[in-house]
């Protein structure tokens, strides 16, 4: 009997597929690729552990709990390619599942005595579901089809995703912009994620695109963390960033002794957002525009 292992960057589907009836194993690989320090490939041990201790501090969560669960994955990973005889990936058209795709097909270049064959499902739409904005959003019954119309990624699509994941490990906005301008002929959405991922770096004010967003929905009102988020996702035309990650931007824009924003009550990194409201500083004021 054949296994068939699916790779997925989060648990969004995971209650789904587990009712679709479909053959195999789900799987997480969730590395937010799209934020903090990555590097080449062949070195991921090292900066795996050095995401641990970034994503740590940003989030106030304990450094080895996350490089334990970084390198659960990764090891579960290497059982796939060696143990398996397929492995689907489930990829939606946003920044954050495309960061994670461009760093897998780059990895599976450095597999080539793999066993598995590698399978890819990438959309940013499904006629079931109109206002879409991830795989999440779909039921067990619209799974099956989109696996039956999977594609065997070829050697050209590992060629781009590593070309993809190089711009985002080494680039800064010129190499993402020469290279999303170049094109992904077989990654059709991986162009606007490297365009997005540039729009992270600082810009106005020394700020991301995020943080700017943030200070502008603060600015119309949104004055609670979890108002701030929903308007900020309202500006994206591909939604990768998660209510935990926009926090980490939103204590960011607290820290400092010349903080971009205020709060009327203690609000720590790694808490909850219950209760806090958020108002502009006079330096929040001119970045919010």
């Amino acid at each position: 009997m054949s296994l068939t292992v699916h790779i997925r960057c989060g648990d969004d589907l995971r209650l789904a597929f587990g009712r679709s009836g479909l053959p195999g194993a789900y799987q997480k690989w969730a590395d937010p690729l799209c934020i903090g320090p990555v590097g080449p490939v062949i070195a991921r041990p090292a900066w795996r552990r050095l995401r641990a201790h970034w994503l740590g501090a940003k989030w106030a969560m304990s450094e080895q709990e996350i490089d334990a669960v970084l390198e659960t994955e990764d090891a579960a990973l290497h059982a796939a390619a060696d143990g398996a005889d397929e492995i689907v990936l489930w990829c939606e058209h946003d920044l954050y599942d495309q960061a994670i795709l461009a760093y897998l097909l780059a990895w599976w270049l450095e597999q080539p005595q793999a066993r598995a064959r590698l399978s890819l499902i990438q959309l940013d739409r499904h006629p079931a579901v109109p206002a879409f904005h991830g795989l999440g959003q779909l039921d067990p019954e619209h799974l099956p089809p989109l696996f039956a119309a999977r594609v065997p990624v070829d050697a050209a699509t590992l060629r781009e995703g590593r070309r993809a994941w190089e711009a985002l490990a080494d680039g800064g906005p010129p190499r993402l912009a020469a290279e999303a301008a170049h094109g992904f002929p077989r990654l059709p959405f991986m162009a606007d994620a490297l365009r997005r991922r540039a729009e992270e770096f600082p810009g106005a004010h020394g700020l991301s695109r995020t943080a700017r967003q943030a200070l502008a929905a603060v600015a119309a009102g949104h004055v609670t963390p979890r108002a701030a988020f929903a308007d900020s996702q309202e500006q994206e035309h591909a939604r990768w960033l998660g209510d935990t990650m926009f926090y980490g931007v939103l204590w960011d824009l607290l820290d400092g002794p010349d903080p971009f924003l205020v709060a009327d009550e203690p609000w720590r990194r790694g808490q909850a957002p219950d209760g806090v409201t958020l108002a502009l500083t006079a330096r929040g004021r001119v970045a919010a525009g």
